[in-house]
């Protein structure tokens, strides 16, 4: 989606089923983001106040004093705040308590390596992947996985050139477009 002022691409939470219509925003409040696929907004900003993070959010909590949270709504920035809020205390000395998803499971899935770990102790299998830095990397590690491979870009699944590679070819053109997008300044994580 695009950044509104500076009309950049970058890759940012879904808004998985809802949308903020900014005709109903108060006046000190703007869309930030915008899905260029269908036109939704998936972030709002204030005009003069700062972003909200942990800190933000434990302040309202001290004025606020809920009893739960939820953080499956807000995408990763929802995330990745309720982790933080964990990880500091704020949750357990509020005794908040999250609902849905708990904070252990979020972490567990934020990290591939503990995600990979949670899942191979049910007995399932797991893909195996690479991470790889060049293209040349990325080249050998499909030679060593074997076609087809997934060619996941940062967090992206299917943005970004993202996708299924079924021969080298297709490989390189990806993770060139992948390792062109880091040097153009955006974080790109690639495994095939």
């Amino acid at each position: 989606c695009n950044e509104s002022s500076t009309k950049r691409c970058y890759i940012t939470s879904q808004n998985h089923g809802y949308a903020v219509n900014a005709d109903t925003l108060p006046e000190d409040w703007r869309e930030w983001f915008l899905n260029d696929n269908d036109g939704t907004n998936e972030g709002i900003m204030h005009i003069s106040k700062p972003f909200f993070g942990a800190e933000f959010v434990k302040r309202i909590i001290e004025k606020e004093e809920p009893d739960s949270i939820l953080l499956g709504f807000g995408g990763q920035t929802a995330l990745n705040v309720g982790v933080e809020l964990y990880k500091n205390g704020t949750l357990q000395k509020h005794n908040i308590k999250v609902l849905g998803t708990p904070v252990e499971t979020i972490m567990n899935t934020e990290d591939r390596l503990l995600f990979n770990q949670k899942v191979s102790e049910i007995g399932l299998k797991v893909p195996i992947s690479k991470s790889v830095s060049t293209v040349e990397d990325a080249v050998n590690a499909a030679h060593d996985i074997g076609y087809p491979v997934m060619c996941r870009i940062a967090y992206a699944l299917g943005g970004l050139g993202s996708g299924i590679a079924n021969n080298e070819n297709d490989l390189i053109a990806k993770a060139r477009r992948a390792f062109s997008l880091r040097l153009e300044g955006s974080r790109v994580r690639d495994s095939p």
